[in-house]
């Protein structure tokens, strides 16, 4: 029974292979929050799961939370569900699902068709240095954002919606740094 036991769990490590990265949120040198990114694979399905919190005391207190999982199917993006709250309360929602040739696109009750395949979105940033990809898709704003390459292992992606650059910077194909401007703010995220 001792070997059964530990057959099958070495069976189902060998199947399924999981990746956690932890990052520092911070800004002006001050540190706002955490967030942890998780990839775990078994055949030919890969499943990203990434959760941040962030305090932030502009005017008044702050408290967001973000929550996105994806299901990439043979590199191809077949759902992603992106959860942001605010002090608690959902602020918005926004699902992409795969539904053969093409894409639902839901984005806090408004829905629209995409006819392109996504084989590489926001999420996969983490996890995947964007290597010859010049078209990135955003799960949280359901757009396209252009990415460049502009030094060894340095991208910058250009916000369809505001028009702001982000910069992103890897080391062996794992994000290190991401500095993000937000029309408030800019912060970065910081690999522990």
């Amino acid at each position: 029974m001792k070997n059964y036991i530990l057959m099958l769990f070495l069976l189902i490590t060998y199947i399924t292979k999981a990746q956690t990265l932890n990052y520092d949120i911070i800004s002006n040198h001050f540190k706002l929050g955490d967030l942890t990114a998780t990839k775990t694979e078994d055949k030919n399905n890969v499943k990203i799961n990434i959760v941040s919190q962030v305090k932030i005391d502009l005017l008044i207190k702050t408290d967001v939370t973000y929550n996105v999982n994806c299901i990439y199917k043979n590199n191809q993006l077949m759902t992603s569900n992106v959860t942001v709250r605010e002090n608690g309360r959902i602020h918005s929602i926004n699902k992409t699902e795969n539904l053969g040739t093409y894409y639902l696109l839901t984005d806090n009750k408004h829905s629209s068709n995409y006819f392109n395949k996504i084989y590489y979105s926001s999420a996969l940033l983490y996890f995947k240095e964007p290597k010859n990809i010049s078209i990135i898709f955003s799960e949280t704003d359901n757009k396209n954002n252009i990415i460049n390459h502009v030094g060894i292992n340095e991208y910058q992606i250009t916000n369809s919606k505001n028009g702001l650059k982000n910069q992103y910077y890897y080391k062996n194909g794992i994000l290190q740094k991401a500095i993000i401007h937000h029309s408030l703010f800019t912060f970065s995220i910081i690999k522990k």
